[in-house]
């Protein structure tokens, strides 16, 4: 049985998973959002966000390790202050037309152990209609929606990375060693997810040079999660069963992402408030 992407709460598998995994217990939440609520409040000119939820996301990322989930929380901070307008700081409506690609995408099955399963299709997006640095906007706004999901941060996620159509024109576009190394930063930084594998498939021969720059950035832990299929989608399913995937990766779905795209759009508000926290403005 495949559990649905957007499931609410959490299964008693996923409860006891949490404590097997994670160390969750419920002494052990309570403490750990106060110790990281006081570390937080702490930090100068920055307004926290302090719900509970919030907070968890955070910890089980980190394993309920507080100065781990503090650290990871500052740095999403400082990134969002960084590059708000940039890479941060956007609503749903503000890159509908970089969802309406079809290159971000959730599929609506979660796999045998409860992960999420993103999948990101960069030979279907279009630079003449946005930039490099909206298309990792809209990433980055698609893991904070999909974290705010407790199956997925009790389970983890899985990535696909789906190469077709990414012609060497389309590649120099994201060849910026700088805009490849803050992408690879914000998401394995910033986002509080556990990545339980990563999946390349449908390369190009020459995304070899850019994997070896990506690579530089990446954690030890990240790189030993990458597996790299090429056109060969049988390896792709001794990962994730053909049950989940969409029939073009050799599934047995007929899948679009106009139901993601209308989740998405209902997380409105919820960015709008999201996008409300963060280091204080000073004046100089």
């Amino acid at each position: 049985m495949f559990l649905p992407a957007w499931i609410e709460g959490l299964t008693p598998e996923m409860v006891k998973k949490a404590e097997d995994e994670l160390g969750e217990t419920p002494e052990v939440r309570r403490k750990a959002v106060a110790e990281l609520t006081k570390l937080l409040k702490g930090e100068p000119y920055l307004k926290p966000r302090l719900e509970e939820k919030f907070l968890v996301r955070y910890l089980r990322a980190k394993k309920y390790k507080v100065d781990k989930a503090c650290k990871t929380l500052l740095y999403y901070y400082s990134f969002k202050s960084k590059f708000a307008n940039i890479f941060t700081n956007f609503k749903p409506s503000q890159l509908k037309h970089v969802l309406d690609m079809n290159c971000i995408n959730l599929l609506p099955l979660r796999d045998e152990d409860g992960a999420s399963i993103g999948l990101i299709r960069i030979g279907e997006f279009d630079p003449s209609k946005a930039t490099c640095e909206e298309f990792i906007a809209t990433c980055l706004m698609c893991a904070e929606i999909g974290t705010d999901n407790e199956a997925t941060l009790v389970c983890g996620s899985v990535c696909v990375l789906d190469l077709k159509g990414l012609t060497f024109k389309k590649m120099l576009r994201f060849s910026s060693v700088n805009l490849l190394s803050l992408f690879v930063a914000s998401m394995q930084d910033c986002v509080a997810c556990r990545v339980k594998s990563m999946h390349v498939v449908n390369e190009p021969y020459f995304f070899s040079t850019i994997l070896k720059i990506v690579k530089q950035f990446m954690h030890k832990k990240l790189k030993d999660r990458l597996h790299c299929h090429g056109n060969n989608l049988k390896s792709l399913h001794r990962h994730i069963p053909p049950e989940i995937l969409p029939d073009y990766l050799g599934g047995h779905l007929c899948y679009s992402n106009e139901d993601y795209i209308s989740k998405v759009l209902e997380k409105e508000s919820y960015m709008e408030d999201v996008n409300k926290y963060g280091y204080l403005k000073l004046n100089k």
